[in-house]
């Protein structure tokens, strides 16, 4: 698989942040809406992810999952066909519940 790495200069706690959802989520029937995490520095500021595809925003799905609030063109993408997220650190919080009830909102792509 592909990886990127991904540097916080401005805050470093993003990525410890993100790489704490991940392991929120990873082990959840949710996980498959996210972009796995692969390994984080010990400072935290450098994070690798597995490296999504962007596509044409006409192709983006036009209902999300309920924990994606803010739908920014740029945090999604298509993971081996999968439509995930891949920059969600600053809109899910890390102590979210992974219970998530299967509600489908209409997604307001922007950016």
């Amino acid at each position: 698989s592909k990886l990127v790495i991904k540097c916080a200069t401005e805050c470093p706690n993003i990525n410890i942040l993100e790489d704490e959802i991940w392991l929120t989520v990873k082990d959840t029937s949710i996980a498959k809406w996210f972009a796995p995490c692969v390994a984080i520095s010990s400072c935290g500021i450098f994070l690798l992810q597995e490296r999504i595809e962007k596509k044409p925003r006409a192709e983006y799905p036009k209902l999300v999952p309920s924990f994606f609030g803010d739908c920014k063109y740029s945090n999604f993408g298509w993971l081996n066909g999968k439509f995930v997220c891949c920059d969600y650190a600053g809109f899910i919080s890390s102590s979210m519940s992974h219970k998530w009830n299967g509600k489908m909102v209409k997604a307001d792509w922007w950016e």
